[in-house]
């Protein structure tokens, strides 16, 4: 398997990694690691969804998920069990919804014919704590 330079020093005792700015061209290798061939990756690990999250999303720092993930491998198991990590989204139905409305004392209007926007606030609340419940 090749490897290749990830850590680098100029011998000066100024140390370099692979997400630096500067030209490593001329700076003395210090560790290496195995290359990584995405293209494999690809093939090994072919859900759409998580080879688009690693070529597609970007970190803090500006690069690609890929870039910085040292093991794909790795990536990938954390992927498969982030479904297990996520709460479901609670949603109300469109009917649950309007038998809140029409069965609460939330609706009320303003003299110009517009919804009482604190009604309409608590009103909000209620299908909270509706959802809530489910």
């Amino acid at each position: 398997m090749n490897n290749e330079p990830v850590a680098w020093t100029d011998g000066k005792g100024n140390y370099f990694d692979k997400n630096s700015f500067f030209p490593v061209h001329d700076l003395i290798p210090l560790y290496t690691h195995p290359v990584k061939d995405r293209e494999k990756d690809r093939l090994r690990f072919s859900d759409e969804a998580f080879n688009r999250w690693l070529d597609e999303s970007i970190s803090d720092s500006g690069h690609t998920v890929y870039d910085l993930v040292e093991n794909v491998c790795e990536a990938w198991h954390g992927w498969e069990n982030s479904q297990y990590y996520t709460h479901p989204v609670k949603e109300l139905t469109d009917e649950e919804i309007l038998i809140l409305w029409t069965s609460s004392n939330f609706v009320r209007y303003t003299e110009n014919g517009h919804i009482d926007e604190i009604f309409f606030n608590k009103f909000a609340r209620a299908i909270l704590r509706k959802a809530q419940e489910k």
